[in-house]
């Protein structure tokens, strides 16, 4: 992968930006009906190390847990 500036390719960008939107929108109604069904969810977002000649890459983990509450 090369370092030096490319000009833009919008159209590509508009397919990731619009891609990106509808997986959020996803991942959010998902977590949304867990917690509605009593799960634990805990999402964690980090940036993985820089790896050779390629740019460090998100990582997205995410715990569910089953919450029982004892009364």
């Amino acid at each position: 992968m090369s370092d030096s500036p490319s000009a833009p390719d919008l159209e590509r960008d508009e397919r990731l930006a619009s891609g990106l939107t509808s997986a959020t929108a996803a991942l959010q109604q998902a977590i949304h009906l867990a917690v509605e069904a009593g799960l634990k969810v805990t999402v964690e977002v980090e940036s993985m190390h820089h790896v050779g000649h390629h740019y460090p890459e998100p990582l997205v983990e995410v715990l569910v847990e089953r919450v029982i509450r004892l009364s």
